[in-house]
């Protein structure tokens, strides 16, 4: 979880650097492109300056040729410039489109977790389920052999009192057919 973590400040780390990045960029190339556009027009009115002292005339027709030469010069500036903030504006929201992803990976990366956190709550569970299964089973079998070794003992204490009832019966029946036959004296013996 910790790493997930970290890598989650990592990846936000280097998102904002690439931000700062690109907006230093930016902020660069205006920067740059706008001393070359002060340090030719600066060598422009010189050049002007000059030409205006030594021929008014042909430096006139010059400087119309100059003011051509950077009016389409700021015209290529201006389509490169608008390139340049189209691709920049591209990059920025494709840094942002990829930092939605990645926190959307990072928060994807922490539901795993906790689907594995329950997961391995689930698997402690069976595991206990598991050893209370084989302690049942293992006191199920001292049971089944407990009862295996006392049949032989119950089945001889049964044929036992089966012998001592049989016994009993016949006595009784032995007793109970003499006074059958004799019916005065069984009576007169069961009197006294």
């Amino acid at each position: 979880m910790s790493q997930v973590k970290l890598l989650r400040a990592d990846s936000n780390d280097r998102i904002d650097r690439l931000t700062e990045a690109f907006d230093g960029y930016a902020e660069n190339i205006a920067e740059t492109n706008s001393k070359a556009l002060v340090s030719a027009l600066a060598e422009v009115v010189r050049d002007f300056n000059v030409k205006v002292n030594e021929q008014f005339g042909d430096n006139f027709r010059q400087l119309n040729l100059a003011v051509e030469r950077l009016v389409s010069w700021q015209v290529q500036y201006e389509k490169q410039l608008e390139a340049l903030i189209e691709q920049e504006t591209a990059t920025r929201e494709n840094m942002t489109e990829a930092a939605l992803r990645i926190t959307h990976i990072v928060n994807m990366a922490s539901e795993f977790a906790a689907v594995a956190r329950s997961l391995q709550d689930i698997v402690g569970a069976l595991n206990n389920q598991s050893a209370q299964l084989a302690r049942a089973l293992m006191v199920l079998s001292g049971l089944i052999v407990e009862v295996t070794e006392g049949l032989p003992a119950i089945e001889q204490r049964l044929v036992q009192m089966m012998a001592r009832s049989e016994q009993g019966v016949r006595s009784s029946q032995e007793t109970f057919g003499a006074g059958a036959r004799h019916p005065a004296e069984s009576i007169q013996a069961t009197r006294a």
